[in-house]
């Protein structure tokens, strides 16, 4: 519901604020259940956070909610995550202009 939410608040950025927020908080309690899903799960999962946590939620575009909510609808919503879908959701996230290595990145790159 939050990703869908996310990409109906187009035009009022504060409230877009307030729904990434709130979605942070939302993958933060999942990641609390990752043992109980199957590894590709987890690691998509790690990878939202870690891109969400680098954004301004106030400033995201259309595409980027998007990404969000299908990355969340479609993904980490499904019975079983295979490397397939992990692999869809990573282009995804890259023709969206996510960055979803940026938990790994060192250097100049972290800095970013």
């Amino acid at each position: 519901m939050l990703g869908k939410a996310l990409r109906e608040t187009q035009e009022d950025p504060v409230e877009k604020a307030n729904i990434g927020f709130d979605l942070l908080e939302a993958l933060s309690e999942l990641w609390g259940y990752r043992d109980a899903r199957e590894e590709n799960w987890g690691d998509l999962l790690n990878v939202l956070q870690c891109v969400l946590k680098r954004e301004s939620f106030e400033q995201l575009s259309a595409v980027k909610c998007e990404c969000i909510e299908r990355s969340l609808s479609e993904w980490l919503s499904s019975r079983y995550l295979q490397k397939e879908d992990i692999e869809r959701a990573l282009d995804c996230l890259v023709s969206a202009g996510f960055d979803p290595w940026v938990g790994i990145s060192t250097g100049e790159e972290a800095a970013k």
